[in-house]
């Protein structure tokens, strides 16, 4: 919950100390750290930055309705785009063999943001984001989707 780039930073030195390239860790880090920010900073570039836009009266709404918006927007390229996104650190073959675990994995954390950027526009991606990492260490405790090294 502390933003501002910290998933990166404490995400690279897992993923170099796993024997991946620094640089390529860096940048997948980065790209994927943005597909949440919309509502980063508990809401703050959808209050602050649309904030002047709408009514005082209509903005609770709006916001709400941008909130969702973006989900749906965000949801929809989580699921196009992750598999691609791991390319930059694993081989196709790899990213293919486990993509049921993929796909599972973002719907332990899309879900609930989607369904909660209905209804609020300032925790989505913290509490998505919570919730994916327990639905994700189920998965990789029953070994849900993941194919075995060979």
């Amino acid at each position: 919950a502390s933003g501002f780039g910290t998933p990166v930073a404490l995400g690279a030195p897992m993923l170099v100390s796993t024997g991946h390239s620094k640089m390529k860790s860096v940048v997948t880090l980065l790209v994927m750290n943005t597909f949440a920010t919309v509502w980063g900073a508990v809401g703050t570039p959808i209050w602050f930055g649309f904030g002047n836009v709408f009514e005082p009266d209509e903005q609770e709404d709006a916001f709400i309705q941008v909130s969702y918006k973006a989900g749906v927007c965000l949801a929809t390229c989580a699921f196009l785009l992750m598999p691609f996104l791991l390319c930059i650190i694993c081989p196709w073959v790899l990213v293919r063999k486990n993509l049921l675990f993929i796909f599972l994995s973002l719907g332990t954390v899309v879900g609930p943001s989607l369904g909660l950027s209905f209804a609020t526009y300032e925790f989505p991606s913290l509490i998505g984001g919570m919730v994916g990492c327990a639905g994700t260490a189920v998965l990789i405790k029953y070994r849900m989707g993941l194919s075995t090294l060979e």
